[in-house]
């Protein structure tokens, strides 16, 4: 089977449950289509070409779930539903920084690049992560280990060509370390 069949197949299978979900967190018929549409798309993403059909219904309600807390958050902020206020590369104001973050991305292998992306900017879990790529936890933490401190180093590298004065010791991305030594923003549970 493809990747679009298994797609599809999970798609009519789960749509109706996700919805439903959807629509108790978000109390809007539209609200809830459009989140729920948003959580297949989350999973044609990050399964990045790889096969689908292993994915999770809990995964696939989680990554909903969020959404629609997403949605809420952006609706008491008064802000545009489908505007993301955390990181995001492409809508930074400086054109430098944002040549500055795909620099840092170029730099490391697609498998790295997914890792990095999925964390840090679709703020998945590690295990998420390693389970849609088919790697195990331990290396998909090292490989984020890897990639903050290399992106630290360019990072601090790039102010010190600017004339800047260094930062404190931090994560690039304003995290913490969990358990398994990966940086991410902060979490009430570990990451798996």
């Amino acid at each position: 089977m493809s990747e679009q069949e298994d797609v599809e197949i999970l798609y009519r299978t789960l749509e109706p449950l996700i919805y439903r979900a959807c629509l108790r967190v978000l109390k809007q018929q539209e609200a809830a289509r459009d989140a729920t549409h948003d959580a297949f798309v989350k999973l044609i993403e990050v399964s990045g070409g790889r096969r689908t059909a292993d994915v999770s219904r809990a995964w696939l309600l989680r990554v909903a779930r969020n959404i629609c807390l997403n949605q809420l958050r952006a609706r008491k902020r008064g802000q545009e539903v489908g505007s993301k206020p955390s990181f995001n590369p492409a809508q930074q104001q400086d054109p430098d920084e944002r040549e500055l973050v795909q620099s840092i991305l170029m730099r490391f292998s697609p498998p790295t690049q997914r890792i990095a992306i999925g964390v840090l900017v679709e703020e998945l879990k590690c295990g998420e992560v390693a389970k849609l790529l088919r790697m195990s936890p331990r290396t998909v933490s090292r490989a984020l280990a890897r990639f903050l401190t290399d992106a630290r180093k360019v990072l601090l590298r790039s102010d010190a060509m600017r004339g800047k004065a260094p930062k404190k010791q931090l994560s690039p991305f304003g995290g913490a370390r969990c358990s398994h030594g990966c940086w991410h923003k902060p979490r009430k549970e570990p990451c798996p």
